[in-house]
């Protein structure tokens, strides 16, 4: 229960500094990934539409590769609740609404936009 305490408030943070509203992700979810997408250094995650109710809409690439995204028969599903072992700092960014991009070096927010394609504020002041 610590952990998700913990991904909750750091969730509401992110949140509260960017100013946008939370949109629902479970960990019993899962997020479509580019192979090996998850132990790159930089990624990016775009969250769209989910296809079923386990779908987050969470789709993730790297920076260096962002058309890999494109080619969805060779994208892997992985679990939410993954992340809190294989890249917790993801795991601040999934409360985001549909159309976020977020782009992450290791596991620290460096990037984000809203679904207008406004950048957005990730850190207080």
């Amino acid at each position: 229960i610590d952990v998700t305490l913990d991904v909750i408030a750091q969730q509401l943070d992110l949140l509260g500094v960017a100013g946008l509203p939370p949109e629902e992700v479970a960990f019993d979810q899962y997020l479509l990934c580019v192979p090996g997408a998850l132990d790159a250094e930089q990624i990016f995650a775009r969250r769209t539409s989910g296809l079923s109710p386990e779908d987050s809409g969470w789709l993730v690439g790297t920076t260096g590769n962002p058309e890999a995204l494109s080619q969805a028969e060779q994208l892997e599903a992985v679990m939410v609740a993954a992340l809190v072992a294989h890249r917790p700092g993801l795991l601040q960014t999934l409360a985001l609404p549909l159309g976020s991009i977020v782009v992450l070096s290791g596991d620290s927010v460096v990037h984000l936009e809203d679904g207008s394609g406004r950048e957005l504020p990730i850190t207080p002041g």
